[in-house]
């Protein structure tokens, strides 16, 4: 007999040697309550033998009483065996035959009748539906296969276009659940989130092995792979308890039993098989060429390249006509006659690496039509993951699920990493290490030898996340537990090297060393660093009087409000009103023209587009412009006419309607900037109505204007969460920062401060005028079928409660009543919001379309959107067409997951750093932890509401397991840290 894990688990527990004897437990552990297994009562048998006849106190032999320890023995461990398997009785074949079929039959064949009738019928009515003869489709199904199936209700994908990877994610998507290489398998999505409360996709591997997960755990998607027809209800729960049939799904509520019949698992794993074996076939050619590739895009520092640049690529190249011309031309001129050829047929990156090293990105395009090979694409990304000294992968899409842009690594820089490894793992690594150890215990911290200040980069390079290979990972690891006698922690690493002065204790932030962050002035990337020197001298003037805008419209006339902050890098929108009737107010938003002074194919442009955005740290500015063009083209200077770029609108005065067919974007001139702050205007609003202030009359007057045009947009779907739900972290650096910009306001202090950021009603006005023009810019780009860059937030498809959330959570702000459970269900049921080439839905913001054009001196997705408007404005061809719009969507969208995964690693840091300083001594912390996902074990994932920090936290086992939105205020820290970040707590009972 064949015990199962659990039946062998019970029988060790079911014994237990004790002075000699055995001890039967009393229950088979089955039946036992949790308590009773958690205690291991054991329970003395009946026929134990007492001492006192052991010794023969009435004269007996002390053989009969060792005979009677045998019997009593012999008699437990019976009656253990009976307790543990049950009745046991002996079966004819026929009966087991019997109950064989039985099990056969719920099991496996009426499943499979089930789901091939299901599927067949839906077949038959999509055949009806197609127009064919009654004769025609009776022959088709007598003869019906999987075949037929595809023919029917669709097929399984085997392309992919650059558009579909911006769909929402959904049943169908082929995903990979683990972006370790001896891991790399395709599974797929089978079915969505139901239950609001639960927000985990149901997801099967190719062996129909079930596993239910957040879409956090999702490390590759291809969407849309096996079509949804297929997976209609494929997953059946059962009640059968054999170990080895079916998953075991948990949940708050307990546990269930789900299983996959057998036929729609083979159907529906063929297609991610041959997928994963192709890719896999194909990676040894694959990886050769990326090799190639990698040699024509590398220049001197970190840069970002499209995935479906690199896909391209590998495709074009031949293996074999490349060798044939090293061997007639030599290297370099094959290279070179490469390049121009791939520069061609896959873009402009090709020709800014080998052939033309440049300054900023080239803009390129990709075909919107173009289909990529899936296996291909797969086989690409895996390939990229092997060659992690070439490239980098980790900057993941969160709207995607596809790393849309891949950081090429110079060579200089993996040749070193690569020289200190094999030195570490050669003889002379023991004196590196030994070296390294005598100077950090040393005290004296002069300029260390090349051997010593190679093992700091190493170690500098692994703390800050740009060493991940699991093998040299491996190496650093054994190296640090040779130099520090404590629990090696990417803190301790770090806070050694800042001691020993080996990083300058003023620039303490890890995240400025990152190489996808490539920020300038930390001796990251030259390439960057020669950017910001460009910007440092390069003059930005108005180039004799050149307008780009051919016509400007007057507007001098207006009073235009730049509500900011007192410390506001650049001021680049401003708000008036213009009377039109006794019912209407024209409103109009006024944004800097920037792109009034560039020229289409400047420097200037292509770096403001390597940057894509201005980058904001906690303790200083990488701005996407130089400071000269913020100066020269930024509003708020009262009485200097400056060039605007205006979206104007009609709203009903009295029900904020906003009319719009009225919806108008001009090039303009404005020169009225009373200055005003958010506080002022606070100010100002809650003072007494004073009829002869006319600048107070507007505020007044637009502040109600923008409490409407929010309340029309709740109605219209809206979330808008109270303002006790943000945390703002503001970091108060220390010494001065001479590389980057530093913070206004900002103390030569170090300091960690947090507040939480109120809505107030000037900051409703503003940023309810920046939406409404927004939605104006998105509605003139389709009106007049111009390419643009937009903002989406698709609904996710969802079933069940879980497709109410946001409808619910819309309900609750029109009650304004939302919660910090509501704030967690957003995380887990809603998509992130993603820049895109197509205009769609932003569900959020309660908006069908939505084209951010606000801030066009830190965005530069705004700067190709009044491109657009000025050539539409003067009549010309439009600046860029589809293919380059989806082309820089591509490096923006890549771009704006890399600076919001380092601004969230910066204020973690900071965070845990002040965190560190606040822990009580025995451990305890005063903060709230809101669960933000079903715990898994006794583990929970939550929020650290104070510090605005995610962690982890481990849970008093016997409770009822948390829900997702519930509060866990007794707890203490049990690791931290802040440079790993890494948070791990402790539930107390």
């Amino acid at each position: 007999m064949v015990l199962s894990p659990t039946t062998r688990a019970g029988l060790v527990r079911g014994f237990r040697t004790c002075s000699g004897r055995y001890q039967a437990v009393g229950k088979p552990l089955e039946q036992r309550s949790r308590k009773e297994q958690q205690e291991n009562v054991p329970v003395e048998p009946d026929t134990a033998t007492k001492s006192e006849d052991i010794e023969g106190n009435e004269g007996k032999p002390l053989e009969s009483a060792v005979e009677k320890v045998r019997a009593g023995l012999e008699s437990a461990r019976k009656k253990a065996f009976q307790e543990l398997r049950g009745d046991v009785r002996i079966k004819s074949l026929k009966e087991i035959s019997e109950e064989n079929d039985k099990l056969m039959v719920s099991r496996y064949i009426r499943p499979l009748r089930k789901w091939s009738y299901e599927i067949k019928a839906d077949s038959l009515n999509h055949l009806k539906r197609s127009g064919l003869e009654s004769e025609q489709i009776s022959s088709v199904m007598d003869g019906y296969t999987a075949g037929i199936m595809s023919q029917a209700l669709g097929k399984p994908k085997v392309t992919v276009t650059a558009s579909d990877l911006f769909e929402p994610l959904d049943a169908g998507d082929a995903v990979e659940l683990s972006s370790s290489l001896n891991q790399s398998v395709l599974a797929v999505i089978v079915s969505v989130p139901f239950s609001d409360n639960d927000p985990r996709y149901t997801v099967m591997t190719r062996l129909g092995e079930l596993f239910w997960l957040e879409k956090s755990a999702f490390k590759f998607r291809i969407p849309r792979v096996i079509p949804k027809p297929w997976l209609k209800d494929i997953v059946k729960k059962t009640t059968d308890p054999s170990a080895d049939y079916g998953s075991i799904k948990t949940s708050p509520k307990g546990f269930a039993r789900y299983m996959v019949n057998p036929l729609a698992r083979q159907i529906i794993s063929q297609p991610l098989i041959d997928i994963t074996k192709a890719a896999w076939d194909n990676i040894q050619q694959t990886s050769r060429k990326l090799e190639i590739i990698h040699r024509l895009l590398e220049t001197n520092g970190p840069r970002q390249v499209s995935l479906l640049t690199l896909v391209n690529a590998t495709a074009a190249i031949s293996l074999k006509e490349f060798e044939n011309q090293i061997n007639e031309q030599g290297v370099i001129l094959a290279y070179k006659n490469l390049a121009q050829s791939l520069q061609l047929s896959c873009g402009v990156d090709f020709g800014s690496g080998l052939l033309k090293p440049l300054l900023g990105k080239e803009y390129g395009s990709v075909s919107i039509s173009n289909e990529y090979d899936i296996a291909l694409l797969y086989s690409v990304v895996l390939t990229l993951r092997k060659q992690t000294a070439l490239w980098s992968t980790q900057n993941q899409s969160r709207s995607t699920f596809v790393p849309l842009s891949v950081t090429v690594l110079p060579m200089k820089y993996n040749l070193r990493i690569t020289e200190v490894l094999e030195a570490l793992r050669s003889p002379a690594g023991e004196r590196m290490i030994h070296q390294f150890k005598q100077y950090i215990e040393s005290g004296n911290y002069t300029p260390p030898g090349k051997e010593v200040k190679d093992l700091m980069f190493l170690l500098k390079e692994y703390a800050v996340g740009n060493i991940s290979d699991p093998i040299s990972e491996t190496v650093i690891c054994q190296v640090m537990k040779r130099l520090f006698s404590t629990r090696v922690t990417k803190t301790l690493v770090w806070d050694t090297l800042v001691k020993v002065g080996y990083i300058d204790s003023t620039l303490v932030n890890p995240q400025h060393f990152t190489n996808s962050l490539a920020f300038p002035g930390r001796v990251v990337s030259p390439k960057a660093e020669l950017e910001e020197e460009y910007f440092q001298l390069c003059e930005v003037n108005e180039r004799n009087g050149a307008d780009r805008a051919h016509k400007r419209i007057d507007m001098s006339h207006l009073r235009v409000f730049c509500i900011d902050s007192e410390t506001a890098h650049e001021i680049d929108d401003g708000v008036s009103i213009e009377h039109i009737g006794k019912e209407k107010t024209r409103l109009h938003i006024h944004i800097a023209d920037p792109t009034s002074y560039l020229e289409d194919d400047s420097t200037l442009m292509k770096v403001a587009f390597e940057r894509a955005f201005t980058t904001y740290q906690p303790e200083t500015i990488s701005a996407m412009f130089p400071k000269g063009m913020s100066d020269m083209a930024g509003l708020g200077v009262d009485g200097k006419v400056t060039r605007a770029m205006t979206f104007s609108i009609d709203v009903e005065r009295d029900s904020g309607v906003v009319d719009f067919s009225s919806a108008q974007v001009n090039a303009t001139l404005v020169s009225k900037f009373p200055k005003y702050t958010y506080d002022d205007v606070d100010r100002t609003l809650s003072e007494a109505f004073n009829v002869e202030n006319q600048e107070h009359n507007d505020l007044r007057e637009m502040s109600n204007l923008s409490v409407l045009l929010r309340a029309n947009r709740i109605q219209e779907g809206a979330v808008v969460y109270p303002d006790t739900l943000s945390v703002q972290v503001r970091v108060h650096p220390q010494g001065n920062v001479t590389d980057g910009e530093k913070l206004d306001g900002a103390t030569d202090d170090e300091a960690v401060s947090f507040e939480g950021q109120k809505s107030t009603q000037s900051v409703i006005l503003v940023t309810e005028f920046m939406i409404l023009a927004n939605k104006i810019a998105a509605t003139v780009l389709k009106n007049n079928g111009l390419p643009g860059v937009f903002k989406t937030m698709p609904a996710l498809p969802l079933a069940g409660s879980a497709s109410e959330v946001v409808k619910n959570l819309n309900e609750r702000s029109k009650e304004g009543c939302m919660n910090l459970s509501d704030l967690v269900k957003s995380f887990k049921f809603v998509t992130p919001a993603v820049y895109s080439h197509r205009a769609g839905p932003h569900v959020m913001l309660g908006v069908e379309r939505y084209a951010p054009s606000t801030s066009p001196l830190r965005r530069f997705g705004d700067v190709v959107n009044h491109m657009q408007f000025h050539s539409l404005l003067n009549g010309e061809k439009m600046v860029f067409n589809d293919e380059q719009v989806l082309s820089m969507v591509l490096h923006i969208e890549a771009r704006n997951d890399i600076l919001k995964k380092a601004s969230r690693g910066s204020l973690t840091y900071y965070s845990m750093k002040a965190l560190k300083d606040r822990i009580s001594e025995d451990g305890t912390v005063d903060a709230q932890f809101i669960v933000v996902s079903p715990s898994i074990g006794n583990t929970a994932n939550g929020l650290l509401l104070e510090y605005g920090v995610f962690g982890k936290m481990t849970l008093v086992e016997g409770r009822h397991p948390p829900s997702i939105g519930d509060i866990i205020e007794r707890f203490r820290v049990h690791e931290l840290d802040p440079v790993g970040l890494n948070l791990v707590l402790e539930e107390i009972d």
